[in-house]
């Protein structure tokens, strides 16, 4: 499990710069996109960037969150959140993310989000 959570972090510190790309208008400066995050609180739904719905946040520790998407659970930094129109969001769909989950496991690579 630890291998699995180690491998979503670091997935999800890669697509931390996708967040200022997926958002409409110009890419924000580094502390413009401080003020966009949001902090994750358990049982808060997470959104991706078009507004659809990837998974609920199940328990926050440091700076880390687990988010379930009814499929699969992951484990990813407080700073790949950030606050969309809906609430929380994070660069990648609930499918990506299901993705990522499954190759971590198998050892495979993770598919990185893209910017849509």
């Amino acid at each position: 499990m630890r291998k699995t959570a180690s491998a979503l972090l670091a997935l999800s510190l890669v697509s931390v710069p996708s967040l200022a790309s997926a958002q409409d208008g110009p890419a924000p400066t580094s502390s413009a996109t401080a003020q966009s995050a949001i902090k994750a609180e358990p049982g808060q739904t997470v959104y991706d960037p078009a507004g659809g719905e990837v998974g609920k946040i199940t328990s926050v520790e440091g700076d880390t969150f687990v988010i379930d998407t009814g499929t699969n659970t992951a484990t990813l930094a407080a700073a790949s959140l950030g606050s969309g129109a809906k609430g929380p969001f994070i660069a990648m769909t609930k499918a990506q993310l299901d993705a990522a989950v499954v190759a971590a496991k198998s050892g495979a690579s993770a598919p990185q989000a893209s910017a849509q």
